[in-house]
């Protein structure tokens, strides 16, 4: 059996996050001053939970910050399987499906609690049809060019899903 080369695609993470990116990094200059400000105040042991709370707060939104400007979305088929991960800054969104189950590609329109749309790929696997999320895009235009992408590399027949999000 000769092997492919793997189709690799990436992407800036994606727009829905990074509308947060300013507000992040404004609440983490503002959240600075206002430590830097408790600090020179001369801090006392009755300050320490405070602090801390602070602490917590801006750890918290200096790593929401990177994570919007410095993640990049990967999917990569190739012949063991078709994975998605989010990175360098670490998100609870790896997803690694073995390339020889998949019998289906498909979109589906989402909308979340704001009203914001997105669409996301999913991969259904084998014949008890389970159907996992590979990755979620912002337009259905990128979310058909790459599950296209994907079916020609993989060599699926595209057919209708139901539910399926189409042109």
């Amino acid at each position: 059996m000769q092997l492919r080369p793997g189709v690799t695609i990436t992407w800036p993470t994606n727009q829905r996050i990074a509308k947060w990116g300013f507000t992040c990094f404004t609440a983490v200059f503002v959240t600075a001053f206002a430590v830097t400000g408790f600090v020179r105040a001369r801090l006392s042991i009755a300050d320490a939970p405070a602090l801390a709370i602070y602490a917590l707060i801006v750890g918290f939104l200096v790593y929401a910050t990177l994570a919007t400007w410095l993640n990049v979305t990967r999917v990569v088929a190739d012949h063991e399987g078709l994975s998605c991960r989010i990175g360098p800054i670490w998100q609870a969104s790896a997803v690694s499906l073995p390339v020889g189950r998949i019998t289906q590609l498909f979109i589906v329109e989402e909308t979340d609690s704001d009203g914001d749309r997105s669409y996301a790929l999913f991969a259904r696997l084998g014949e008890r049809e389970t159907d996992h999320k590979v990755v979620v895009l912002d337009t259905p235009e990128q979310a058909w060019w790459l599950e296209e992408r994907l079916e020609r590399y993989l060599g699926i027949t595209d057919r209708p899903i139901a539910g399926e999000h189409r042109a």
